[in-house]
């Protein structure tokens, strides 16, 4: 399945120069992904960084404010869903959080 949205690069596969296979950390799995550093830059391991599947998907990331942002459920503040601690619903909802407490708190509820 093609997706998009934020990750942390964990390990650099294979760099063809213009298209880098790279492994990425997305909601705690590590899951394959290309990135395409004439759009994105460079990757480096550690990086925080938003992924797309295509330039409609990097377009969206680039334009489109709640593709790269989220409010914390507990405390109401915006965070970056790039840094953000990862939870979710039993329905599969993702959430995103300033911190670890955030999450435990937003679980005991």
């Amino acid at each position: 399945m093609i997706r998009f949205g934020p990750g942390r690069v964990i390990k650099v596969i294979l760099d063809r120069g213009r298209l880098v296979e790279i492994e990425v950390e997305v909601d705690g799995a590590a899951r394959r992904a290309i990135s395409l550093p004439q759009l994105t830059g460079p990757v480096k391991v550690g990086d925080q960084t938003y992924y797309g599947c295509c330039k409609m998907c990097v377009g969206t990331l680039n334009k489109d404010r709640s593709a790269r942002f989220a409010t914390d459920q507990v405390s109401g503040k915006e965070v970056d869903k790039a840094k953000a601690v990862i939870g979710a619903k039993p329905n599969g909802e993702v959430l995103y959080f300033e911190s670890e407490k955030n999450l435990q708190s937003f679980t005991l509820k």
